[in-house]
């Protein structure tokens, strides 16, 4: 009961569990201000078969970085309302952003106006709405044990705790509501739940528990009128909440915003959203990635220091929270310049049609897993992680290996035919270490290796892209260890060649909101023509991956 009274007003409805991403699941998205870039998705569009109708031009810095209110203004607003007016929001579930399109987001500067806002929501939150809640929920288990003595509250405060408290005693109520025979004293607890639920859940709350049934035929003409305005005026609130959110940048909006929350929705729901704006409003370590924040498109007023969970991650599947907001892959067509990434895109479809073929090279340090003293941290995790690719390629895959496990990288030159890379650890000092199949796909393990593309830097990432691969991914910032995809997921699930390389990225990469992005054709599927492992001799973590049950690769938008 709780659970409604906390749930966001529009529903978020899920697409149909999806076999596999497609092209006309994708949205490219160009900078109006790089003839180049959209030139690229043009001719992206035409080799991969995206329908010509989904290309968005925005009006966008031609900086590697855009500012945190920009981005909030001519980045997400846009996209939504194209989605939408297009009737795309639940058939595009993967943005594509080209070359030209802004590399990272700047930190939240905040203004005086802000903190102003953000401290006196926090002062209402603690000195109106907990109170208000707390009163409420204890009136809730007054009558709860009124009716059953057997009832024992639960314990705890805070929003979570409160939820869970009056989700066990409405449930208590309504239970014995549905055994009382007593019809007077039906009517009286009906009552006092009424005014509890107007309390939590506000007038749709009490329209949802109570009043969503029309009267009966042949009732007077009053009682059908009152439950008509009602009726109206729950429909209205859920509209108005529904078109509202969209400039959260907007402090007007987000007053708006407020205002019908408290005046419709219940003091769960409002308390819900001041959480959410005062958590927006916060403006420590609030840089990322511009490609792992849009993936969170359709959220509303979230956290924005450090990062969220990536829901789309393969250890996520069955754990989504119920009515959590969908989630979007996002992928890069961005490199060097521009005749760098237009032979990203055509060497991935050639090489999709032919097979990858070349060698697996894997690069760990030596380190063991225990850490010092056998403590387990993080550096020895992940080294183990490409032990154990090292060895599941070793043993299982059709691809020949060079694997080294000693501390330093490998040196200038050192290996030919290179189809597959995992490595660390050279921060900020790309090593020109092999020469690569067409279509080779790696990623490098270090801080700060993605801070820009276009201009000269000795990141891993620009320096892969010129030698020859054509997928990698990297952070624009610190994005701390355990940001990185696990190397043994990835280059796993990679030479299956079941998923493209956005659904690879997005099964295994740990969060969003965050610094890591992921740059090649998010269509790309290296071994689709020839695949290097086969799903049945994939760890059990992974196998589930392809079930039917599991086959889903995000959620669409409302």
């Amino acid at each position: 009961m709780a659970a409604a009274l906390c749930a966001a007003p529009a529903a978020l409805c899920a697409a149909p569990a999806a076999r596999g991403l497609t092209a006309d699941q994708l949205l490219l998205v160009v900078n109006a201000q790089e003839p180049a870039g959209a030139e690229l998705a043009a001719h992206y569009a035409r080799v991969r078969g995206v329908p010509p109708a989904q290309v968005l031009a925005l009006e966008l810095p031609t900086a590697d970085e855009i500012s945190f209110e920009d981005y909030e203004k001519d980045v997400v607003p846009p996209i939504r309302a194209f989605l939408k007016q297009k009737g795309l929001e639940r058939k595009v579930t993967c943005l594509v952003s080209f070359y030209g399109v802004p590399l990272k987001i700047a930190a939240h500067a905040e203004t005086p106006a802000e903190k102003a806002e953000r401290e006196g929501m926090e002062r209402e939150l603690q000195q109106t709405v907990t109170p208000a809640l707390e009163a409420g929920v204890a009136e809730a288990e007054r009558l709860a044990r009124q009716l059953d003595p057997a009832f024992q509250p639960a314990q705890g405060k805070g929003m979570e705790a409160l939820g869970k408290r009056a989700d066990a005693a409405l449930n208590r109520i309504s239970t014995a509501l549905r055994t009382m025979t007593d019809e007077a004293k039906r009517r009286q607890v009906i009552q006092e739940l009424a005014a509890v639920v107007s309390v939590l859940g506000g007038r749709v709350g009490v329209w949802d528990h109570f009043g969503h049934n029309p009267p009966l035929p042949g009732a007077a003409g009053e009682a059908k009128r009152q439950w008509e305005e009602k009726r109206a005026a729950v429909e209205n609130a859920r509209r108005q909440a529904e078109s509202l959110g969209g400039r959260r940048f907007d402090p007007a909006e987000r007053l708006r915003t407020r205002l019908l929350y408290r005046d419709n929705f219940g003091m769960f729901m409002y308390g819900r959203l001041l959480e959410g704006q005062i958590d927006y409003l916060k403006p420590n370590d609030t840089a990322a990635a511009l490609d792992n924040e849009l993936a969170l498109l359709w959220w509303g007023y979230y956290p924005r220091p450090r990062w969220q969970v990536n829901v789309l991650n393969y250890e996520m599947d069955g754990k989504r929270p119920a009515g959590a907001p969908p989630q979007m892959m996002v992928a890069r067509l961005d490199g060097p310049d521009a005749q760098t990434v237009r032979a990203m895109i055509d060497t991935s479809v050639r090489v999709e049609r032919e097979g990858l073929r070349g060698q697996v090279v894997l690069d760990s340090r030596g380190l063991p897993e225990g850490g010092e003293g056998g403590k387990r941290d993080g550096y020895g995790i992940y080294d183990e992680s490409i032990r154990r690719a090292a060895r599941l390629v070793r043993d299982k895959a059709k691809l020949p290996l060079v694997w080294d496990d000693k501390p330093a990288v490998f040196g200038p030159g050192t290996v030919n035919d290179v189809a597959v890379y995992c490595g660390w650890y050279s921060v900020g000092n790309y090593v020109p270490s092999f020469t690569f199949a067409a279509g080779a796909v790696g990623y490098h393990i270090a801080s700060w290796e993605m801070t820009s593309l276009h201009s000269e830097n000795k990141g891993w990432v620009r320096g892969l892209l010129k030698d020859g691969v054509v997928a990698t991914l990297g952070p624009v910032s610190e994005p701390y260890l355990q940001a990185f995809p696990m190397p043994d997921d990835y280059v796993a699930l990679l030479l299956t060649g079941k998923l493209t390389m956005a659904e690879v990225y997005w099964k295994t990469t740990p969060m969003t909101s965050w610094m890591i992005g992921a740059v090649g054709d998010p269509l790309y599927t290296p071994f689709k023509a020839d695949p290097a492992l086969k799903i049945e001799d994939l760890p059990d973590r992974l196998r589930g991956i392809f079930s039917p049950a599991t086959q889903a690769t995000t959620q669409s938008a409302p």
